[in-house]
């Protein structure tokens, strides 16, 4: 994980946003030297696994019309060097990666950073609203 700047409340959820680094950081989980990286979101809940919360936030993806592409490239971080799961979604030019580390099966929700500034399609207020509706 990144640098973890704040955490909130939504529901059952926590959603925590971590500060994603230039180069070569912990693990060498940064992209190349000089790229952009951003942040990225992690999601817990005392009642939903990190796949069934994936499978929530997949649901929400495809609510607004996003599908399931397969990139060229993935620029995510990965500290644990290995994906356990993992998937991209595409809706209006933006790209939103979720994905399970292997090492400590926690899900990241992120940008597809191939491009300095990339937006994803879901936001963290986007998953503070949908999650707050899930019992």
């Amino acid at each position: 994980m990144g640098d973890r700047t704040s955490t909130v409340q939504a529901g059952i959820f926590e959603i925590s946003t971590d500060k994603d680094h230039l180069g070569n950081y912990k693990g060498h989980q940064a992209m190349e030297r000089g790229k952009y990286r951003g942040w990225h979101y992690h999601v817990t809940s005392p009642k939903y696994s990190q796949v069934e919360i994936t499978m929530l936030i997949e649901q929400f993806l495809w609510q607004q019309g996003a599908r399931v592409i397969v990139p060229d490239r993935l620029g995510i971080g990965n500290v644990e060097c290995r994906i356990a799961t993992v998937s991209c979604w595409e809706l209006n030019g933006k790209q939103t990666v979720l994905w399970i580390g292997s090492y400590n099966f926690t899900l990241h929700v992120e940008t597809n950073k191939n491009e300095k500034y990339a937006k994803g399609i879901i936001t963290k207020d986007d998953m503070i609203k949908f999650l707050k509706g899930v019992k």
